[in-house]
């Protein structure tokens, strides 16, 4: 896989491969739009990836691009690259990460009860059905009212 593809086609190939024998690198980076072009989707994916991040106690580095979303493979940011062996990984899909990380035994949800894997998933998914598309519909402001 060359460096910058993303393993979106091959993830069953990325998990069988590393599965519980991943070391997460120091040199991680969650890229981001610029605060001018960061919209609240954008913002609000962006918090998920850095509040998850630091729940698993994952060091990352966040900088910050005027065209992120062009440099991410499905054109949405944010996006974080992760060195896997000698391949850079992006992972710009919030729930592969998380899926990703469980298997490597660095997700939350490593050694806790079920009922604690359940709720996540249940508010991952929450997030992701309801309030993303609720905010891009109406633009991330209440209507005015008259």
């Amino acid at each position: 896989m060359a460096a910058g593809q993303s393993f979106s086609a091959s993830f069953s190939e990325l998990l069988a491969t590393t599965r519980g024998h991943f070391a997460w690198p120091s040199d991680v980076i969650l890229y981001c739009l610029s605060k001018g072009r960061e919209l609240l989707p954008d913002k609000i994916r962006r918090l998920c990836f850095q509040t998850y991040l630091q729940l698993c106690e994952l060091p990352f580095e966040t900088k910050t691009a005027h065209n992120a979303d062009a440099m991410s493979p499905n054109g949405l940011a944010p996006f974080l690259t992760v060195r896997i062996g000698p391949h850079l990984t992006i992972f710009s899909d919030f729930e592969k990460l998380v899926l990703f990380l469980d298997a490597q035994h660095l997700g939350l949800e490593y050694g806790g009860e079920p009922t604690l894997k359940a709720d996540n998933e249940a508010f991952i998914s929450l997030i992701t059905t309801r309030v993303v598309p609720a905010e891009v519909r109406f633009g991330g402001c209440c209507p005015a009212r008259v």
